[in-house]
């Protein structure tokens, strides 16, 4: 088993070592106090993003209260330097997004100078080389335009005709099919105060606590409040 309060394990890492040392004896003392907690919150030690293949090992995990787990996610911000740095920022950006879920408490101000430094960091990882798309040509994609076996093809009147009527009436699959009352109201209930956004490719049909963490992510916010169904 690794000895996870050896800061030279964690060398390996681009850290900022004084940092590091914070967070580690945060957690050692919590670790040292071996008490129960009726609710608790399970962390890992090192991140999941930071190294996945101890994402499933015991000893990285240490189960901490809700303001504990918050706490070690804040000290993880200076822990890190470069993608490593990104994917914290983004860990904590999810728990400030569920204050009123697990009741944590982080001051505007707090909030404004975290949220200045995690879209800085979010446009250093996605420019230039460092974006997933940088340098593709989606032009030259084998089945795109001319390239389409299918390009320029089109439907005869009949078939048209053919493929509009297997979905009428009874040829519906779910033709007679009603929604019970209670499916009726579970998916209101899904589908209340949930907004769309977009990022030029995709709609999403949000919660309005993800707002935030898919702005951060470049969707734009709009369409009014869902109330009961799409519009």
């Amino acid at each position: 088993m690794l000895n996870l309060f050896d800061i030279s394990f964690w060398e390996k890492y681009d850290i900022n070592k004084s940092a590091i040392i914070d967070y580690l004896e945060f957690i050692q003392n919590i670790y040292e106090q071996q008490r129960h907690l009726d609710f608790g919150e399970l962390h890992h030690i090192v991140p999941k993003s930071v190294d996945k293949a101890l994402e499933k090992e015991k000893y990285n995990l240490i189960l901490l209260s809700g303001e504990e787990h918050f706490i070690a996610h804040e000290l993880l911000l200076e822990c890190f330097n470069g993608e490593n740095k990104a994917h914290m920022y983004y860990s904590y950006n999810l728990m400030c997004n569920t204050l009123k879920r697990n009741g944590y408490n982080v001051s505007p101000k707090d909030y404004e100078s975290f949220r200045s430094e995690f879209k800085k960091l979010c446009k250093e990882n996605n420019s230039g080389s460092k974006n997933p798309n940088y340098g593709k040509n989606h032009k030259g994609k084998i089945n795109c335009g001319k390239n389409n076996p299918n390009y320029g093809k089109r439907y005869s009147e009949e078939k048209k005709e053919y493929l509009s009527q297997i979905k009428r009436g009874d040829k519906n699959v779910r033709y007679g099919c009603k929604h019970t009352e209670e499916t009726k109201e579970l998916i209101g209930k899904n589908s209340k105060g949930r907004v769309w956004v977009n990022n030029g490719v995709n709609n999403k049909f949000i919660r309005p606590e993800e707002i935030e963490t898919y702005k951060s992510l470049g969707f734009i916010y709009k369409g009014c409040l869902i109330k009961g169904k799409n519009r």
